[in-house]
């Protein structure tokens, strides 16, 4: 066969194998719909974990958010509260904070989340106006979960190794709050030290406790594994509690703020950042756990 032909067949059927193989690829992610978002390599962790760290289970994978690109990705996180914008500056999620949430406050670099908080005065859009400015984002508008296990890897701002600010990982419910429900995974409090905190609030209650670890800042897993009628949680892959009253089953969207709230959380300390290196939602299939 001459050699030309030869060469213009195997280009024919090195087209015709590379479609197939991106037809079977587009075919597979649309399988998946919008339940699992980016997967790769996390900082912070040798490898991206695939798993919730130290809680048995046969978990499957729905959101995988990293921080691997140059900017954040708007379809995925709203960087502000509730704004009608991507971007709008609005009040903080808490309305005691004495910050903005402003998407200039929000950072993707080296890998990771940054969520910065600074003492800068800004006009909220309903008009109120902050001494200081933080970083705030939401899945409101791209991802909700009822049930399964919330984990996220974050590298706590700190000062002389006592946590600052409010910092927070939590979810929220859709609806009227308090009825629909809050889950908080970690927050730093004021009457815990300052130091890490869990808690769940709903209109039936509210419940919660103090986690005392060696190391309070730097970075830490944490993670809560929410059923039916209670929620456990899990700072560096252990149990530090759970509770079994109050727990709402209402769907809910992921938050991830460092506000800046004395009065609540830690002491102000700024300029300081609030890191993230990834942020996973799994559920437990039916029968399995």
């Amino acid at each position: 066969m001459p050699s030309q032909l030869w060469r213009a067949l195997w280009a024919s059927a090195s087209t015709l194998i590379m479609l197939v193989l991106v037809q079977s690829a587009v075919s597979a992610a649309a399988s998946l719909g919008a339940r699992t978002y980016a997967v790769g390599h996390s900082e912070g962790l040798a490898e991206a974990t695939v798993m919730p760290l130290g809680v048995p289970g046969n978990w499957r994978l729905r959101f995988d958010a990293v921080f691997t690109g140059v900017g954040l990705d708007r379809t995925t996180w709203q960087p502000n509260w509730l704004g009608e914008a991507a971007s709008d500056v609005t009040p903080a999620p808490n309305s005691s904070d004495l910050s903005c949430a402003a998407p200039s406050q929000v950072a993707v670099a080296g890998g990771l989340l940054e969520l910065a908080a600074v003492r800068r005065r800004c006009t909220a859009d309903n008009g109120t106006r902050y001494r200081y400015a933080s970083g705030v984002v939401t899945t409101v508008d791209s991802f909700r979960f009822t049930y399964g296990y919330v984990e996220a890897r974050v590298d706590l701002p700190a000062q002389g190794g006592t946590p600052v600010n409010f910092p927070a990982v939590w979810a929220d419910g859709t609806g009227h709050w308090p009825s629909t429900g809050e889950l908080d995974v970690l927050e730093v409090l004021h009457s815990c030290g300052p130091g890490l905190s869990y808690h769940f609030h709903s209109d039936l209650g509210s419940s919660g406790g103090c986690v005392r670890l060696p190391r309070a800042a730097g970075w830490h897993t944490v993670g809560a594994d929410w059923q039916h009628g209670a929620v456990t949680y899990y700072y560096d892959g252990h149990e530090v509690g759970k509770i079994s009253s109050g727990i709402t089953g209402r769907p809910m969207f992921l938050i991830l703020d460092n506000s800046v709230n004395p009065g609540t959380g830690g002491p102000v300390s700024v300029p300081s950042v609030l890191k993230i290196a990834y942020v996973r939602v799994w559920e437990s299939p039916v029968g399995y756990r």
